[in-house]
């Protein structure tokens, strides 16, 4: 059983090792800054929500699990808040910008 439980934790962690390298190719290689930030949460929530899986199922059911689960809690939570509090900022500072790289033609600032 232990064995199983280690194997399950190396590909969960793996899984999120990858997930992350896919997200910073991401950053680099989309020219805009939104799909940037939405290549740059996607890799943060999925990649943190596996490796922090694969930590809690490693170390098994424990004090320690419990504190990876609120770490993994706040920064899940974080990392969404702050990319979309990012994102309208940019929606509303550069909008004739973001009409030449996306294909919204009106955007109305005040009804998001």
């Amino acid at each position: 059983m232990e064995l199983v439980r280690m194997i399950l934790a190396v590909i969960l962690i793996t899984a999120g090792i990858i997930m992350e390298i896919i997200a910073v190719f991401g950053l680099f290689r989309l020219d805009y800054v939104l799909p940037r930030m939405h290549a740059a949460a996607i890799g943060d929530t999925g990649a943190l929500g596996c490796v922090m899986l694969g930590l809690m199922i490693a170390s098994g059911f424990n004090l320690f699990t419990l504190k990876l689960l609120l770490i993994w809690v706040f920064l899940w939570m974080g990392s969404s808040v702050t990319s979309h509090v990012l994102s309208r900022m940019i929606v509303t500072a550069e909008k004739e910008e973001m009409e030449e790289h996306t294909e919204v033609v009106d955007v109305e600032v005040d009804k998001l």
